[in-house]
C-alpha cells in the first residue's frame, strides 16, 4: 500500500502476464513522435499508443507485437480501433494473441 491507501505497484513478473505468455513494454509514443511513425499512420500521433512485446513464458521467446492505443478519438478508433497486434508465423494459431488481447483488458 501507498501513503494514500492505493495499492502499490506490482512486482514486474504480475504486471501484464499469465502462465503462458508475458507482454514487454517496447515503447510508449505521444504527440511528440509523429516524425517516427509512417506517413499513413501519423495521423495516430493524436492518441498515445504503448507498444509490447508478447513473449512465450516458458522460454522468453519473442512471438509477437501488441499495440495499445489509449483515445477516444473516432477517427483512429475507426480506422484503426484500440488494439492492433500482430503473431509472428510459427507461433500462429496458439492462442497468443488471444491471451495479450485479454492482459491488456
Amino acid at each position: 500500500m501507498t501513503a494514500d491507501g492505493l495499492p502499490g505497484p506490482a512486482p514486474p513478473d504480475e504486471l501484464l502476464g499469465d502462465d503462458a505468455v508475458e507482454l514487454r513494454l517496447l515503447r510508449v509514443l505521444g504527440r511528440g513522435d509523429e516524425a517516427v511513425r509512417p506517413p499513413e499512420a501519423r495521423f495516430l500521433a493524436r492518441a498515445t499508443e504503448c507498444r509490447f512485446a508478447i513473449h512465450r513464458r516458458g522460454d522468453g521467446e519473442r512471438v509477437g507485437r501488441i499495440h495499445l492505443r489509449l483515445t477516444g478519438d473516432p477517427a483512429i478508433v475507426h480506422a484503426v480501433g484500440h488494439t492492433g497486434y500482430e503473431i509472428d508465423e510459427p507461433h500462429r494459431r496458439q492462442g497468443y494473441a488471444a491471451r495479450a488481447l485479454g492482459l491488456i483488458r
